[in-house]
């Protein structure tokens, strides 16, 4: 049985009669004087867009795994991540072109960055890519895992060692700590864009 306050039922809600006459209610601090709920809202409002700036500020990363080790790429470089199948070998081509794939109906170049990167070659392609555009084309970058998509604050990107530093120079942004251990944040359109890796030959 369900006991009713037939008191309270027929006594408007409150901020009714503000809402019958117009006015809109206001029960922000509704203890506060005019000047001190003004003040509460300045406040509040500064809260809020420091809040937004902070946002704002973190860097949107996907963190994937290769060769046992952990690597972020910002997301606006990546148009999309995709499950692969072996790739299809193109002739004469150097080691870091794996093959072709289709990609809905589409032919996507896949390649192998371990050897960019120091990483021992792989007997086989993963079994996920990353499709990034390289100019006008897309490309995709053959991973082991997509872990994960993570926003970074600016003051968790460290430093890269010095030796990485020495061997990659701007293809490596610095390093963060993610589960528990460290990644190295890449920068994915400059590793692409190397200069060696473009394959310009007549055979």
């Amino acid at each position: 049985m369900t006991l009713l306050d037939a008191g309270r039922l027929a006594s408007p809600p409150e901020g009714a009669a503000e809402a019958a006459a117009g006015r809109s209610p206001d029960r922000f601090c509704p203890q506060a004087a005019p000047e001190e709920r003004a003040a509460y809202r300045a406040r509040a409002k500064a809260l809020m867009e420091a809040a937004a700036a902070a946002e704002d500020a973190r860097r949107p990363l996907a963190v994937v795994g290769l060769g046992g080790e952990c690597f972020g790429i910002e997301l606006a470089a990546v148009r999309e991540f995709c499950d692969i199948a072996q790739p299809t070998p193109i002739p004469c081509c150097p080691p870091h072109v794996l093959g072709v794939v289709s990609l809905r109906g589409d032919l996507l170049t896949l390649l192998d960055l371990r050897a960019a990167l120091d990483l021992p070659r792989a007997a086989r392609a993963g079994g996920k890519a990353v499709v990034a555009l390289l100019g006008d084309q897309a490309v995709g970058w053959a991973v082991d895992a997509v872990h994960d998509v993570i926003y970074l604050r600016e003051e968790e990107l460290q430093a890269a060692p010095a030796a990485l530093r020495e061997r990659h120079g701007a293809e490596v942004k610095g390093a963060a700590p993610y589960a528990g251990g460290m990644m190295t944040v890449l920068d994915l359109p400059a590793l692409l864009a190397r200069k060696d890796w473009v394959v310009d030959e007549t055979v």
